[in-house]
């Protein structure tokens, strides 16, 4: 028994540490990972860079979240 519980613990921790190594490249992945401090710049140029107004108003509305204003 303590040997699956062992296995088991092992496992989650093991998914646990999945995607944390990743480089993040979108402002909105950042944002919604909560790493603000990677977000706010990526943010601005892809509010830059946006095509429409909604694509805009997005991510003018996540650089505000992330920046506390």
């Amino acid at each position: 028994m303590m040997r699956w519980a062992s296995l088991l613990s092992l496992l989650l921790l093991a998914f646990s540490f999945q995607g944390y190594g990743q480089k993040i490249k979108d402002g909105n992945t950042a944002f919604e990972r909560k790493q603000y401090h990677t977000a706010i710049p990526l943010l601005s140029k892809a509010y830059e860079k946006a095509p429409t107004r909604l694509e805009k108003g997005k991510s003018r509305l996540n650089w505000r979240k992330a920046t506390g204003f």
